[in-house]
């Protein structure tokens, strides 16, 4: 016995690694990508439009209402946005030259980005659901002629709001997968990966 099946086993291993890796990776970019252009809140009644990560769309009593608030965070998205192509670079550069050396530091790479990026998605939410929470507001006045009640509006989350949660998840799976299978051709080749 020269310990090769149990060699080849291991390295059968480490190569499933990799590609569930990149797999997770790959769900990471997508979902990441809805959750940035969909739309997170659904608003209908005095108040219609809807409220995203990159646009907003809110109409209060048929006028249009700006928010500075919500225009600051496609800046603060931009880590976010950065980290989908550079996920998605790493998962071709790793499927084209999977065999060389510094593809396995070029997935975790690309993994550890996009578990610090998809963190910083997870703290986008509160903001927009903090200012989709005040939208809905009720909106009755008093006047000299008396209460004016409005209908109100309706507020609806959408299932792009969960997003950003199943990303990080798919990030941080990438990541353990990327330094699993680093740590195995490690232990599998004496001399220092490159």
């Amino acid at each position: 016995m020269d310990g090769r099946p149990a060699r080849g086993r291991r390295e059968r291993a480490s190569l499933i690694a990799f590609i569930l890796s990149l797999t997770c990776l790959t769900a990471y970019a997508i979902l990441q990508l809805l959750y940035l252009v969909l739309p997170l809140y659904v608003f209908s009644g005095d108040v219609e439009g809807y409220v995203g990560v990159l646009s907003y769309r809110l109409k209060i009593f048929g006028q249009g209402v700006r928010s500075p608030l919500l225009e600051s965070l496609a800046v603060i998205a931009i880590p976010a946005i950065i980290s989908i192509p550079s996920a998605i670079l790493s998962v071709i550069a790793s499927y084209f030259k999977w065999r060389q050396g510094a593809v396995p530091w070029i997935a975790l790479g690309g993994s550890c980005v996009a578990t610090i990026a998809s963190g910083i998605s997870l703290g986008l939410k509160t903001p927009i659901s903090i200012i989709a929470s005040r939208v809905v507001r009720n909106y009755s006045h008093s006047t000299s002629a008396g209460h004016i009640v409005f209908q109100g509006a309706t507020l609806t989350q959408t299932p792009a709001l969960c997003m950003p949660v199943a990303a990080y998840v798919f990030a941080l799976a990438s990541m353990i997968l990327a330094a699993a299978y680093v740590l195995a051709k490690r232990e599998q080749s004496p001399e220092p990966i490159e």
